[in-house]
């Protein structure tokens, strides 16, 4: 049955919700601009030498120049640019919160779904006879960061290509779904799969893609290739011991908490991706509020609303996350999947800028499957799928492989 829904942008007004968690990214901002009096200060103290040598030498040429300054001035001139600084964080969270832009595509229609999932058809109602591809996304995120907007749709895009796109929506989870681990979310897949009845391509970007290569391993038969877009692997690549003990920790500290409100929440997991990269929003929402050019900043305000438009997870979920996956390297001790078994043609795209999976991690990946090809791509985990430059490196390489 076919069903077309309006976007939920289209019945009701989007409210745009970032920086999330809002009081985490403000705290870290004062925190770093309070610090750095102190270790400035520190720095051009004829008394602790020691700290002055262990600088960059960056950071050991300001020291110097700093010195020279008389002690009475440097303490209000960095007082006066940490003010500075915050004016213009709270200016460019204040600017993306105003924005008028709001995502308004018409949603294609949905032509399976079972509990919170959908299948959504961009093939329309010509569906063009092109190669037949499933994409598969994250649980953590919105599917529709393949559909972003009208400029930076890929699903869009390879349907004019002569692709006959199909999108996974995982949607958020419900009662239907309280239960639900990551074996069980691929047991939909592949339910899913078998409703499709055709030959497809399989295609899944980040954890959509361990999802998919579990259901193509489970049975290679109803797919032509699998792609996998930054797709982790092997979790402890870069330190083992250090991601064990860090994963331990974060799933003590989290985890009785979560077990009240039955789900990983979506301002928990926002936390653990800042700690990636805990000065990032301050800098971006710091450069937005200068943004002069009007479409960049709607692109990046559309971006930013999907970023914290997340998903919770489910406990099941989240402990395979964070336990087996980060903790004891479940997937590249092979526990759950098995790519050295899969006969089936493969292509890799590593983001080489990925602070989310590590390009280690995915690499490993594609060392392990016995049919791929991998493609190195000099872009991050979101950009490669949004950026201005993932046409080039990404959406035409895809829809060739596609086309084979």
């Amino acid at each position: 049955m076919t069903v077309r829904r309006p976007s939920s942008r289209q019945q009701q007004r989007q409210q745009h919700l970032g920086p999330r968690p809002l009081p985490l990214h403000l705290m870290l901002s004062l925190s770093s601009w309070l610090s750095s009096p102190i270790g400035l200060m520190l720095s051009v103290s004829s008394w602790m030498p020691q700290l002055a040598n262990s600088l960059n030498p960056e950071l050991q040429s300001l020291a110097q120049n700093l010195r020279q300054l008389p002690p009475s001035l440097l303490g209000p001139a960095l007082a006066q640019a940490a003010s500075a600084n915050l004016s213009k964080l709270l200016a460019g969270i204040e600017r993306y919160q105003r924005h008028p832009y709001q995502r308004d595509l018409i949603e294609p229609d949905t032509i399976w779904a079972e509990g919170s999932t959908r299948i959504l058809d961009y093939g329309g109602s010509n569906k063009n006879g092109g190669p037949l591809a499933l994409f598969v996304p994250s649980l953590i995120n919105r599917a529709h960061i393949l559909d972003l907007d009208k400029k930076r749709s890929l699903m869009r895009w390879l349907k004019t290509q002569g692709i006959h796109p199909l999108l996974l929506d995982w949607g958020a989870p419900t009662n239907f779904e309280k239960e639900y681990d990551a074996a069980a979310y691929t047991a939909r897949l592949e339910r899913a799969v078998k409703h499709i009845n055709k030959k497809l391509h399989l295609i899944g970007y980040c954890m959509g893609g361990n999802m998919a290569l579990a259901a193509a391993c489970n049975n290679a038969a109803p797919f032509k290739s699998l792609t996998l877009l930054a797709t982790p692997w092997d979790f402890h690549v870069d330190d083992s011991k250090a991601a064990a003990l860090r994963s331990t920790a974060l799933y003590k500290m989290w985890r009785p908490g979560c077990e009240a409100m039955g789900e990983l929440p979506i301002d928990l997991i926002q936390t653990l991706f800042t700690l990636i990269d805990p000065l990032g929003p301050q800098q971006k929402f710091m450069r937005f509020a200068d943004l002069n050019d009007a479409t960049e900043a709607e692109s990046f305000v559309a971006l930013e609303d999907w970023l914290n438009d997340g998903i919770p997870l489910t406990l099941g979920v989240a402990d395979d996350c964070l336990l087996e996956w980060y903790g004891h390297n479940a997937l590249a001790k092979g526990k759950w999947i098995k790519p050295e078994t899969l006969q089936l043609p493969t292509l890799v795209m590593i983001p080489e800028q990925d602070k989310i999976v590590p390009p280690a991690s995915a690499e490993a990946l594609a060392t392990a499957l016995p049919q791929c090809m991998r493609r190195r791509v000099p872009l991050g985990h979101v950009g490669m799928i949004v950026s201005r430059h993932a046409k080039q490196h990404v959406w035409e390489p895809l829809a060739e492989w596609l086309k084979r």
